[in-house]
């Protein structure tokens, strides 16, 4: 049956038509022997030949059970043949099945990467791990991460990861930059720290525009040891980088606009930029820059390149989406301001981070004065309209490393990283005047005059304990409040006092032996 199938009735036909010549073929001398036999029938002739025809007879017989297997081993052959090209037509179909499966694997593999790097604490560590995943899997020399930023949605560089010979650089924005507001060569590098992880070195600074901290950049690469080997030293090549950041958009800002593939191929370069949209639940939130070196694509087909990350670009903007998500549920929906909470939890890794009498840090606890009575006044509406605005001026007025809090109801607080008493007495003083110089109006058009009252502390001593922070700086509030209102005390060891109007604080300064406080922060950045 099975041969039957595979060779077909054609070759049994075949092969049974053979043997059947060479079986008439193989009977033609006996038979020609036999024939003149009969017609010389000379007597003493006729018993010496026909020993001859039997022999022949023979000779037939044997030439045609030869014949017949030699007929039975060609169509034997014919059947394998065609067994073989089944074969061989099957084992294509199932290399072909199990490529596709390979691929799925590993698409499937890549896209549990990627939701992983959802479930990453740090904002920074998810963006870090999600452009190492897009790295990995296009063996792109580079990774950016753009967000639309204000407005008119212009595509703002967030975060960047190049991968280098011998390490990797990356660098992350608190605030994405747009190439049409600042250049790299505008970014400066502060606070550059270099720490050694066995054969590895790594070099971590902050990212800043002017006096404003933007980010900050790493990065890894191997120790070249004690010897210098005639290169750059690391803080040079991060400076370096800093500076040679891309952040014109182009690409991204197509990918966002016509929310397709973008390509772009440098030839002078020699990398191929592709651009892609990241969209989650019909939104456009975002896009990703790949630049792959050509030497990829000679081994890769660009085709296989780009369905795979057709494939994931949605789950990239899924975890987007789900950052931003992460990002609002950690903030106050009326005012914009992060939660008491987050205040909370990063007071407290402040002061874990904080070396004993090391890097300063300033709380300052704020409250609306007479908000109740604007309330009851002008209404509820209108006092959202006063809370809503004295928060955008408050986190419009300090740096971008200070954090600004809604502590609850119309108390605020804002957590100064770096910064003594002095440089929070010239913060709060700048937000008190901020605010004070604010126009507010009732729905009527009566105008609503908002006044802030500020209590400060700075964490002195060693391990400082978070809540004792707070109740310090909520007892200088009070005193603010009991002093006539408008103004800013500090908290004090002797008891609260309340500061001069104008930014100074009235403190002596009697720890002549205190650290000094790093680049870029203290009384110089505020």
């Amino acid at each position: 049956m099975r041969r039957y199938v595979a060779g077909g009735p054609g070759a049994g036909i075949r092969g049974a038509g053979r043997m059947l010549t060479v079986a008439l073929l193989s009977l033609g001398p006996a038979a020609a022997g036999a024939a003149a036999i009969l017609l010389v029938r000379p007597e003493p002739v006729e018993m010496l030949l026909w020993p001859l025809v039997a022999l022949a007879g023979l000779a037939g017989l044997a030439a045609f059970f030869q014949s017949w297997r030699a007929g039975r081993s060609a169509a034997r052959v014919a059947l394998l043949d065609a067994e073989c090209r089944d074969l061989a037509q099957k084992c294509v179909t199932y290399l072909a099945r199990a490529r596709a499966a390979e691929g799925k694997v590993e698409s499937l593999s890549i896209i549990r990467e990627i939701h992983r790097t959802g479930n990453i604490t740090g904002r920074p560590e998810r963006y870090r791990g999600l452009l190492a995943v897009l790295a990995a899997t296009s063996e792109a020399s580079q990774a950016e991460l753009f967000v639309p930023e204000g407005q008119a949605a212009v595509p703002a560089l967030a975060s960047v990861l190049r991968r280098l010979a011998d390490g990797e650089f990356f660098a992350y924005l608190d605030k994405p930059l747009v190439s049409s507001k600042v250049g790299a060569e505008e970014l400066i590098c502060r606070r550059v720290e270099e720490s050694g992880t066995g054969p590895r070195v790594v070099v971590r600074a902050e990212v800043c525009v002017g006096k404003d901290q933007a980010g900050f950049a790493e990065l890894t690469m191997l120790s070249r040891g004690g010897e210098h080997t005639g290169g750059p030293p690391p803080r040079e090549i991060l400076e370096a980088m800093v500076h040679s950041l891309d952040l014109d958009p182009a690409g991204a800002d197509q990918a966002l606009e016509h929310r397709q593939v973008f390509r772009v191929h440098d030839q002078s370069r020699s990398w191929l930029t592709v651009s892609y949209p990241l969209m989650a639940e019909g939104a456009i939130i975002g896009s990703m820059r790949l630049r792959v070196p050509d030497e990829v694509l000679a081994r890769r087909e660009l085709s296989e390149v780009e369905e795979l990350l057709q494939e994931t670009a949605g789950h990239v903007g899924l975890v987007v989406k789900k950052d931003e998500d992460v990002e609002r549920a950690r903030r106050d929906g009326l005012t914009g301001l992060l939660l008491k909470v987050e205040l909370l939890r990063e007071l407290r890794e402040e002061l874990e981070r904080r070396p004993a009498g090391g890097v300063r840090l300033s709380l300052l606890m704020i409250d609306i004065d007479h908000f109740k009575k604007v309330n009851d006044t002008f209404g509820h509406q209108t006092g959202d309209v006063v809370l809503k605005g004295v928060a955008v001026c408050i986190a419009g007025h300090v740096r971008s490393c200070d954090r600004a809090y809604r502590y609850g109801g119309e108390e605020m607080s804002v957590l100064l990283p770096g910064a003594d008493e002095a440089a929070a007495a010239r913060t709060a003083e700048r937000l008190r005047r901020s605010v004070a110089e604010l126009s507010f109006a009732a729905e009527d058009g009566r105008p609503v005059p908002v006044t802030i009252s500020i209590g400060l502390c700075e964490a002195t001593g060693g391990r400082a304990d978070p809540d004792e922070l707070i109740a310090r700086a909520d007892q200088a509030l009070y005193h603010s409040k009991e002093s006539g209102r408008d103004r800013c005390s500090a908290w004090r060891e002797t008891g609260p006092e309340a500061l001069p109007r104008g930014g100074r604080s009235g403190r002596r300064t009697r720890r002549d032996s205190r650290p000094a406080p790093a680049a870029g922060t203290g009384a110089g950045t505020h």
